[in-house]
């Protein structure tokens, strides 16, 4: 028997737990059908199964903590800063104290400085774009910008109900009511740029 090929992983290396879950679920919108795994602790990290990892979360307590195991993996790193912290040499840094907007806005930029141009999906990506009708696709586009219902009404030429029927039909579809979801599911889908979100 062929053993089946390790699904692939990014691993989140902080003792905060709670900040380490809260970036769980974006890196699992970001990236589907990729596994996350949460480690507190260099300890941990070590114990863990052989497996394709693609990156590693590093709160910078941890990186400075164990810079010389994190080093040869520089290319795979990023960094967890807390606002203007020390540069790193050589690892991508994300600063996990901006705003959820921004924070998000990096993410992103680093997804797709690893992945291609912002709009080219990945081939094996399961993405539930296509169940969004051509409407509901500009509803989110304007919602990700910022527009309020009012105005995407106005520029629709329909009723403001209609607009609010629209994003119920978004979140029913996403599986999410948050505006960060949206906005990383028009980023990775081509249907924003990273460079439009303010």
């Amino acid at each position: 028997m062929v053993a089946q090929p390790s699904k692939p992983r990014i691993i989140i290396v902080d003792g905060n737990i709670l900040s380490a879950i809260g970036l769980k679920g974006m890196l699992e919108t970001v990236a589907p059908g990729i596994s996350v795994v949460i480690c507190q602790n260099l300890e941990v990290l070590q114990v863990l199964p052989p497996g394709h990892t693609v990156h590693y979360f590093v709160a910078s307590s941890q990186l400075f903590a164990c810079y010389e195991y994190f080093l040869p993996l520089a290319d795979k790193v990023i960094a967890l800063i807390q606002g203007n912290a020390v540069s790193l040499h050589g690892f991508r840094t994300l600063d996990v104290t901006s705003t959820e907007s921004s924070f998000l806005k990096h993410l992103l930029a680093v997804h797709n400085q690893g992945h291609g141009e912002q709009g080219h999906r990945h081939p094996d990506r399961v993405c539930p774009d296509t169940e969004l009708t051509r409407r509901e696709k500009d509803v989110l586009r304007k919602a990700v910008l910022g527009f309020q219902n009012k105005e995407m009404a106005d520029q629709f030429h329909v009723e403001v109900t209609t607009i609010v029927f629209h994003r119920k039909n978004i979140a029913k579809k996403l599986g999410s009511k948050s505006l960060s979801s949206w906005t990383i599911h028009a980023v990775v889908n081509g249907l924003v740029q990273i460079e439009e979100i303010a």
